[in-house]
């Protein structure tokens, strides 16, 4: 039988490949690897968006051990406060945290084994932002242009954007919003003469604990700050 060969040129991806991942990071044994290598290969602006299961503490080694467990997503899981360090420690912006749950072991054998710690199934986005993005904040305001969002959208669990509505920003979201797809969603106002949060404002309380989150049994996101000095305001 002939034997063809074909020489074929590679070609590149040059626009937004969207990729979510659910529970795949809890089962590699090295997740600082994984996590390193999603900002290698992401370009300025990329983000990872993925769901994991996630603990209240570190996991014990001898529960690392259980196979059972391994199989149930609960040896596999990284306390979330060691998401938070990993991902400063490879150069994403800190996590910003979209939804969480409590997961439960109905299983009293299980349960012993575990005793005291607590796991939830959160959902968090990481940006790789530009080392030269310019640090700025001010007001941000969507134009609603966001198929399926057209009225508002949840970017996670502290803001929601609000169709023509200007939001208060610090300088992190700032930086995201501005270097990454959503750059053309969005008007920018910087702060400055004119445009400087009004007096009585205080400044946004930020969730960043998972376990918090899971704490609401509503399990909603807070209101955006739709002005300076909330929906009804107070100047």
């Amino acid at each position: 039988m002939d034997t063809q060969i074909y020489m074929v040129k590679p070609f590149y991806l040059t626009f937004s490949l969207p990729c979510r991942s659910n529970c795949v990071i809890n089962l590699s044994p090295d997740k600082r690897s994984v996590l390193r290598e999603a900002y290698r290969v992401l370009k300025d602006g990329g983000e990872i968006y993925f769901s994991d299961v996630y603990s209240n503490k570190p996991v014990p080694e001898e529960l690392k051990q259980n196979k059972v467990l391994w199989g149930e997503c609960i040896s596999g899981a990284l306390s979330w406060s060691e998401l938070y360090l990993i991902a400063e420690e490879i150069g994403f912006s800190p996590p910003r945290l979209v939804t969480s749950s409590y997961i439960t072991v109905n299983n009293k054998e299980l349960e012993d084994i575990i005793g005291d710690l607590k796991f939830v199934s959160a959902t968090f986005r990481l940006f790789k932002l530009p080392e030269d993005s310019v640090k700025e904040k001010g007001m941000v305001i969507y134009n609603g242009g966001i198929t399926g969002c057209e009225d508002e959208i949840q970017f996670d669990t502290n803001f929601t954007f609000k169709e023509g509505e200007a939001t208060s920003v610090d300088e992190e979201l700032w930086r995201i919003l501005k270097t990454s797809r959503f750059s053309d969603e969005f008007l920018f106002q910087p702060l400055g003469k004119g445009n400087s949060p009004r007096q009585c404002c205080i400044e946004k309380v930020i969730i960043k604990d998972p376990f918090r989150l899971a704490d609401d049994q509503k399990n909603l996101p807070l209101p955006a700050n739709n002005s300076c000095c909330g929906p009804k305001g107070c100047c």
